[in-house]
C-alpha cells in the first residue's frame, strides 16, 4: 500500500508487451476487463486503500490445478493484507505493519483527502454550469436551460414534468441560488488553486464529475440520498460520543 499522499500512482500503470497478433488481442482483451479499475486505482481517495498482492505465473488467474500449498501461501498473503488494511484505518492507528513507522494515511486523511478531491471536482461542474446557464448564445438556435424552465407545462417537451407548483419553485430557486453563488467565486474562492499541494492545489490527479449508471438494478440505489438524509437526522439526535 502507498505509504504517503503521492506515492503509489506509478505502481498500479500496466503494460502488455507483445510481439504477435495474438498478444495484440490478449492485450485488446485486458485492456477492456482492466482499464476502469486501472484508472481508479490511481486517483486521491482510491489508491491509498488498495492493497497490491503479488502472485506467481503459477499462482492465481487461470491457474485452477494449483496445488494446497500454494493455495495456502496465497491465502496467508491475504490475510497479511487484511491485517495492513485493518492497522492502517483502525479508530486508533499504531505502527504500519508495512514498514514499522507512524501511520500516515489514516481513516480520517483517506476521508479528507476525499473530501478535497469532491469539492475541486464540484468546482469545474459548477463553473462549467454557471457558464451555460447565463450564456444563451451558446445554445442557439436551441431554447436556453433557462427558457426550457420557464415554459409553460402545456408546451413541448411535455416529458417528466413538474407536475406540483413547489417543485417548480424550489427548482428555481435552487438554480438561481446556484448560479449566482458561483457568479461570485473569484481566482482566490477556488477550492483548486497554487502550483502545490502547500498552495491550496487538491490531490492529483485531478477527478471529474460525470453521469454514469448506478451499476444495479437494485431500486433502493435511487434512494439512497433520502435514505442517508434520514441516517444523518437520526444520527444528529442520537447522543455525542464523548471525546478525549
Amino acid at each position: 500500500m502507498p505509504s504517503t499522499n503521492t506515492s503509489g500512482i506509478g505502481s498500479v500503470a500496466r503494460f502488455s508487451e507483445f510481439t504477435t497478433i495474438v498478444g495484440f488481442f490478449s492485450a485488446l482483451f485486458d485492456t477492456a476487463r482492466n482499464w476502469n479499475d486501472t484508472e481508479l486505482m490511481a486517483m486521491p481517495g482510491y489508491r491509498d486503500r488498495v492493497v497490491h498482492v503479488a502472485l506467481a505465473p503459477d499462482e492465481g488467474g487461470l491457474n485452477l490445478r494449483m496445488l494446497a500449498s500454494i493455495i495456502a501461501q496465497i491465502a496467508e498473503r491475504g490475510e497479511r493484507a487484511a491485517e495492513l488494511l485493518a492497522a492502517r484505518f483502525a479508530f486508533e492507528p499504531k505502527l504500519d505493519p508495512q514498514n514499522g513507522k507512524k501511520i500516515k494515511l489514516t481513516w480520517d486523511n483517506h476521508r479528507w483527502v476525499r473530501f478535497r478531491s469532491f469539492l475541486a471536482a464540484f468546482d469545474d461542474v459548477a463553473r462549467r454550469f454557471h457558464v451555460t446557464w447565463e450564456d444563451a448564445e451558446r445554445q442557439w438556435p436551441f431554447r436556453s436551460y433557462e427558457q426550457l424552465l420557464g415554459r409553460s407545462r402545456n408546451q413541448e417537451p411535455t416529458s417528466y414534468p413538474l407536475k406540483r407548483p413547489t417543485q417548480l419553485q424550489f427548482m428555481w430557486e435552487a438554480v438561481n441560488t446556484l448560479v449566482a453563488f458561483v457568479a461570485s467565486w473569484t481566482d482566490d474562492r477556488t477550492f483548486d488553486r497554487g502550483k502545490s499541494s502547500k498552495e491550496g492545489r487538491s490531490p492529483r490527479p485531478k477527478p471529474i464529475l460525470r453521469m454514469m449508471p448506478p451499476g444495479s438494478n437494485d431500486p433502493r440505489v435511487e434512494r439512497a440520498t433520502q435514505t442517508d438524509s434520514a441516517a444523518v437526522g437520526l444520527a444528529q439526535r442520537q447522543p455525542s460520543r464523548p471525546s478525549g
